[in-house]
Order: C-alpha cells, then sequence, then structure tokens
C-alpha cells in the first residue's frame, strides 16, 4: 500500500520537534532539504491536524517568523 505524499517528511518534522523543541520552518526546509514554501504547506498540514502550533515573532521589517512546536 502507498503513503500519501509527504508523510515521510512530516513524520520527520514531528520527529525533529520532538527532539529538538521549538523550530522556525526556515531551518526546518535546510534540515530536511526541502523548499521554504514546501515546509510551510507541511506544517499546515499538521497544523490543520491538530499536530503543531506556532508562535509569532515580529522583527522591524518584512513578515513575523513562525515558530513551530508539538501541539499538547
Amino acid at each position: 500500500m502507498m503513503e500519501p505524499l509527504g508523510r515521510k517528511t512530516q513524520e520527520r518534522i514531528l520527529y525533529l520537534l520532538k527532539t529538538k523543541g521549538t523550530l522556525t520552518s526556515i531551518w526546518l526546509s535546510k534540515r530536511l532539504k526541502r523548499t521554504p514554501e514546501a515546509m510551510r504547506q507541511h506544517l499546515d498540514a499538521l497544523l490543520g491536524v491538530d499536530l503543531v502550533r506556532f508562535e509569532e515573532e515580529r522583527g522591524k521589517v518584512g513578515r513575523p517568523t513562525r515558530h513551530w512546536r508539538l501541539a499538547e
């Protein structure tokens, strides 16, 4: 039986969040060798099933940075 596309990547994201703690999508994308856009899509999918949460940090310019963690 085939696994849904991206499932292994999402499992790796969950593992890294469990073992490393709060992480950004940029850090995850570099570690897992995926584009930042692809990583955001994976994180949004995990958010949609209540497996992760994020907090936003606003800098002086640009988009806020989301810091992702496992849902409690």
